[in-house]
């Protein structure tokens, strides 16, 4: 397994050269670019203990470093997706309070072992005796603590990213991070796993630590790469896209959908649903709110408010529920037979195969190919 966690070190380095010759380089890889670097620490590091302890020790001042690297991991994720979600982008200074964990555990384990002589360290690492040192027990914990609350964190940031999305854009395919979504969700399994054994190593001592540290650095590996390969494939979900997008709170929205819409808001309305059958805007597979809104001669944001407050709905769902009402009637004309399901699909405004098939299921509550099935039966 040491291979496997210096192959890890060497991939987040490739992955960090490969963002510094980037020519297009946004704020998202700024941070890309510092998960790579203080997981590179954390393996590398691992690697270096795990080479002490086979080889005698020859570098005594590298030992038990690399865990305080893992208290990094949480923020700069964080950091990570805030750029990418957050429009427009405002670096607050209260933020660096994300770097105080570190801070502190780097400061406690200066006093508790990184101030001793390097003699005494390697006993402590050899004989692994920190295990039942109170600042071990409590740094276990910690990082338990920062991995889970930063990657439910990273969660509700990615959902509430989805959300304005869905208020400004009709496809969202390529912009909500549902693959980091689903990096997280396995992160979290994984962490959980590895913190799991590290405490039931602390109660009933099953392991040996370069063992733990073995496993939990394969895996630790295994994630960088596929961060990596997304990570830099994604790009700037944003670019070319001067918006500022804002969530209504809870609150605000049910106030909202409590409201009768007065005689503008009807003229508005009774415009938009004129204007969606006579010009057929949903056609456009490009259609965004604030496309829509010029064509209405009206701001996005109001576009938007009367499509939430009156409707009931957000721009994604609404431009899509027409879109597949279109395609129902392409669907029953005689030129249907000269297209597959994809080719009316396109025909009707939409551009991917998986944003086609998860719109129709969620309006007709089954499949295209369930539907046109039926359609054939009668």
């Amino acid at each position: 397994m040491n291979f496997i966690v210096l192959f890890g070190t060497f991939a987040t380095i490739f992955y960090i050269l490969l963002l510094i010759i980037k020519r297009r380089k946004t704020l998202p890889d700024l941070f890309l670019g510092l998960i790579f670097l203080f997981y590179g620490l954390n393996i590398g590091l691992t690697w270096v203990e795990l080479y002490n302890a086979e080889h005698g020790y020859p570098c005594p001042r590298f030992l038990n470093i690399s865990w305080l690297f893992l208290l990094l991991h949480g923020p700069a994720m964080w950091f990570y997706i805030k750029s990418y979600t957050m429009r427009p982008y405002r670096f607050r200074w209260i933020w660096l309070l994300h770097l105080v964990p570190f801070t502190a555990f780097t400061f406690a384990q200066y006093l508790e072992y990184f101030s001793l002589s390097q003699a005494d360290r390697i006993r402590i690492f050899s004989e692994e005796s920190f295990k039942e040192n109170t600042l071990y027990k409590i740094s276990v914990l910690a990082i338990a603590v920062s991995t889970i609350t930063y990657n439910l964190w990273g969660l509700k940031l990615i959902k509430e990213h989805r959300f304005q999305l869905r208020n400004h854009f009709s496809h969202v395919a390529d912009m909500d991070l549902r693959w980091l979504e689903v990096l997280i969700i396995a992160n979290l399994v994984i962490y959980g796993i590895n913190v799991s054994l590290f405490n039931l190593d602390l109660i009933f001592g099953f392991a040996s630590y370069h063992l733990l540290m073995e496993l939990a650095y394969t895996f630790a590996t295994i994630y960088t790469l596929v961060l990596g390969y997304y990570g830099i494939r994604q790009g700037n979900v944003f670019v070319s896209k001067d918006i500022t997008l804002v969530i209504p709170g809870k609150k605000a929205q049910e106030r909202i959908r409590s409201r009768s819409p007065g005689e503008e808001d009807e003229t508005s309305i009774n415009r938009l649903l004129t204007d969606m059958e006579s010009k057929n805007p949903f056609l456009d597979p490009e259609i965004t709110v604030a496309k829509l809104a010029e064509l209405q001669r009206v701001t996005p944001a109001t576009l938007s408010r009367v499509l939430n407050e009156h409707l009931d709905q957000n721009f994604f769902d609404f431009i899509n529920r027409y879109r597949v009402e279109e395609f129902k009637n392409q669907a029953l004309s005689e030129d249907a037979s000269r297209l597959s399901i994809m080719g009316i699909a396109y025909e009707c405004g939409f551009n991917s195969k998986a944003a086609f098939y998860r719109a129709f299921k969620k309006h007709e509550k089954c499949s295209p190919s369930e539907y046109l099935s039926r359609l054939n039966k009668k």
